[in-house]
């Protein structure tokens, strides 16, 4: 991976040589960004593709600070440093056997099609700390280009991914100016 070009960032989220960390802990924080007039339903007008979040660390190796998902990683495309958002608290509750989280759908929700939430370490050049919860439908990962084609129109499974995510956040730990 190539290093870390933006020099405003700070050095301990660049990259370097750093491993993936597969794992995760339960009890571990999530940071979001979420634009101010969504504080209160952060989860509710968005699209259920590159959902971004910043992990905290495990144990004895924290990897960010809250405030480390304002920064702007893109500036490139916006004339700044930080963005003027909020900052979302989540906290994982559970994970499987492995120390992932992965949540999928039951048969209540829907007969035929199946929903899947994944969270991923996807670490960036200046983001070692950038992880996204990935969403599947049926046994395809939703993306940009397939959005339309794949979970929009199904209300059911897109409200429990919404959902999902929902309970994870900390209403307490919503933060402005951090």
């Amino acid at each position: 991976m190539e290093p870390c070009t933006i020099a405003y960032i700070p050095s301990y989220l660049h990259t370097l040589q750093k491993p993936d960390i597969n794992e995760f802990e339960v009890g571990e924080y999530i940071y979001r960004r979420c634009k101010k007039e969504n504080v209160q339903n952060p989860f509710d007008s968005f699209s259920l593709y590159d959902i971004s979040v910043n992990r905290q660390g495990l144990l004895g190796n924290l990897l960010s600070k809250p405030e480390d998902v304002l920064w702007n990683y893109a500036p490139d495309r916006n004339n700044f440093e930080k963005h003027d958002d909020e900052i979302i608290s989540m906290k994982i509750l559970e994970l499987d056997e492995n120390k992932n989280y992965v949540k999928h759908s039951d048969d209540t929700i829907h007969v035929t099609e199946k929903a899947t939430l994944k969270l991923t370490h996807k670490k960036t050049p200046c983001n070692y700390a950038h992880c996204t919860f990935e969403v599947w439908f049926n046994t395809q990962e939703v993306t940009q280009d397939n959005y339309k084609l794949t979970i929009k129109n199904n209300s059911l499974l897109k409200t429990w991914c919404k959902n999902e995510l929902s309970k994870m956040q900390i209403k307490s730990q919503i933060k402005t100016n951090w």
